[in-house]
C-alpha cells in the first residue's frame, strides 16, 4: 500500500480529497479532528471553490443556500456610506463561470458536502 501525506489544508480540500479517493475505489482512512460544528467559522466561498463544487455536482444546491456578498458600509457618526460590494460584482464568462464571492455559512456548506458524499460509502 502506498502512503501519501497531505499538508493541512482547508475543510473543503478534505471533503474533495475524500470524494475523489472514494470514486477511485482506493482504501483510505481520513482522520479529522473537526466534527460537525454548531456554528460557522467562515462564510465566504471563493470563485475557484465554486468551480470545484460544480465538478462535484453540488453547485446548484450551494447557490440556492447562499447569496452574493452584501454591500459594504462605513458608519461615521450619524452618516452611513455605501462603498459598494465587498467582493465585487463581475459578470460571469465562459472562462470564469463564477467570478464573485458567494456567502454561505460553513456549517451549511459542510452539510451539503456530507449529503453529496454519503453515497460514496465512507465513514466520517
Amino acid at each position: 500500500m502506498y502512503e501519501t501525506q497531505y499538508h493541512r489544508r482547508g475543510w473543503t480540500h478534505r471533503f474533495n480529497t475524500r470524494h475523489r479517493t472514494c470514486r477511485r475505489s482506493i482504501a483510505f482512512r481520513l482522520i479529522d479532528a473537526l466534527k460537525n460544528l454548531p456554528r460557522s467559522r467562515g462564510k465566504g466561498i471563493q470563485p475557484r471553490t465554486l468551480e470545484v463544487f460544480e465538478d462535484l455536482g453540488i453547485i446548484g444546491t450551494v447557490l440556492q443556500a447562499g447569496m452574493p456578498y452584501p454591500g459594504f458600509r462605513v458608519h461615521v457618526g450619524p452618516l452611513s456610506l455605501r462603498l459598494g460590494p465587498m467582493g465585487g460584482r463581475k459578470q460571469a464568462t465562459e472562462g470564469v463561470p463564477y467570478p464573485n464571492l458567494w456567502l454561505v455559512p460553513q456549517s451549511r456548506t459542510e452539510e451539503i458536502l456530507r449529503e453529496r458524499l454519503a453515497p460514496a460509502r465512507w465513514s466520517g
